[in-house]
């Protein structure tokens, strides 16, 4: 007497609408810390100018993308390893994850990359994209924790 193990299908009707969100905010945000984040020109004798990406700008870029790597983590924890309970609900994690990158994002922005005299530095589309992703994570756990 041979038993087959039974399988269980992903069903992506199933997944709530704040699970939904909260993995799109997190693949979002990890790709756009390697967008351009700040645009450099440089004034004077030949007008010059570029464009930097988050990753190459700043440190805290890289911990974006790991919170945002968390972020995909605990959603695949969630609906992919059934056995594995973590010790607090997935979505105030998401929450958490969510409002500390909103944070380090808008210190970012505040706080610009110091640059000589004669070169402006100004904000380019990658960093907003981050902002709004990384609220896109706290709105998605914020829903996921009022939908249970």
């Amino acid at each position: 007497m041979s038993t087959t193990p039974s399988r269980q299908t992903f069903d992506p009707a199933t997944v709530s609408r704040g699970t939904w969100v909260a993995a799109a905010g997190s693949l979002i945000l990890l790709i756009s810390c390697f967008l351009s984040w700040y645009s450099v020109s440089v004034s004077g004798f030949g007008a010059a100018s570029g464009k930097v990406s988050g990753w190459d700008a700043t440190d805290l870029s890289k911990l974006i993308a790991l919170l945002a790597l968390a972020g995909l983590v605990i959603i695949g924890l969630e609906l992919f390893a059934t056995n594995v309970s973590l010790p607090y609900p997935s979505s105030l994690i998401l929450i958490g994850i969510g409002a500390l990158s909103t944070l380090l994002v808008l210190f970012r922005i505040i706080d610009k990359p110091d640059a000589p005299s004669p070169v402006n530095v100004g904000l380019a589309y990658g960093i907003i994209l981050a902002l709004i992703a990384a609220i896109a994570i706290a709105v998605g756990g914020y829903l996921k924790m009022s939908e249970a």
